[in-house]
C-alpha cells in the first residue's frame, strides 16, 4: 500500500508588537475571532482567513501563503480593534 508523502510547511509567526498584542486581546475579549482554514496542501499550501464577528462569518476572498498569512491576520486584528474600540 502506498502512502501519500506529507510535506511540512514552514510557518514562523512574526514577533508581535505591543500594538498587535493589545489589538489581539481586545478582539478576543470582544468576540472577534480570526483564524485560518487550509484550502490546499502540498508544497503550495494556501489558507483562507475566517473572521467571526457579531454572529456572522466572513471568508477572505483571497488565499494566503505561509509568508503572508500571519502578517495579514495581525493586520486584521488591528483593523477591527481600531474600528470598534471606543476608547
Amino acid at each position: 500500500m502506498r502512502h501519500k508523502k506529507s510535506y511540512a510547511v514552514k510557518m514562523t509567526p512574526p514577533d508581535w508588537t505591543k500594538e498587535e498584542r493589545t489589538a489581539f486581546v481586545w478582539c478576543i475579549e470582544n468576540d472577534i475571532k480570526i483564524s485560518a482554514e487550509a484550502v490546499s496542501s502540498g508544497h503550495n499550501e494556501l489558507w483562507n482567513i475566517i473572521i467571526k464577528i457579531n454572529g456572522g462569518m466572513i471568508v477572505s476572498p483571497k488565499s494566503y501563503g505561509p509568508k503572508d498569512l500571519y502578517p495579514k491576520m495581525l493586520e486584521l486584528y488591528i483593523f477591527y480593534y481600531n474600528k470598534y474600540n471606543q476608547k
